[in-house]
């Protein structure tokens, strides 16, 4: 590794833990996914907490790194980077998207259990709840 001055040194070690940060808090949103998702009140005031953290972690970065690219070139950084907070960097990214893909599914099966129980509810409607006790549900189907 290249010999750097105590201040870039220190921007590097700061940036490495603010990864960090972020890799423990997409962690978190992962396990959120897992196990908070059938209570949704509790799901979406988890989730938008932690969204703010990762959103503040994500700031505190970009001001870093342009503190940084003031005392190192572009490539210098980007190659010490690539070391340090690769992996850190990836790992959060797995994170996420395995995130993100827990979350499409659940909605799809929730949106298909909401227009299952639709169905059942107009089906149910047609042909049990007529309100009129002396009528007998009766249900056309016009055929094309």
């Amino acid at each position: 590794m290249l010999a750097l001055a105590h201040d870039t040194q220190v921007s590097f070690e700061r940036i490495e833990s603010l990864y960090g940060q972020l890799l423990k808090v997409s962690d978190q949103q992962l396990a959120c996914v897992e196990h908070d998702w059938q209570d949704s009140d509790q799901f979406i005031e988890r989730f938008q907490e932690l969204a703010g953290k990762w959103l503040d972690l994500q700031a505190e970065i970009a001001v870093e790194e342009r503190r940084l690219l003031e005392q190192v070139s572009v490539n210098e950084r980007n190659a010490i980077l690539a070391q340090k907070v690769g992996p850190i960097i990836r790992k959060a990214q797995e994170n996420m998207t395995r995130a993100a893909e827990m979350m499409n599914h659940n909605i799809k099966a929730t949106g298909s259990m909401l227009r299952s129980a639709q169905d059942h509810r107009q089906a149910s409607r047609a042909y049990y709840n007529s309100g009129y006790e002396d009528h007998e549900p009766v249900f056309f189907d016009e055929k094309k």
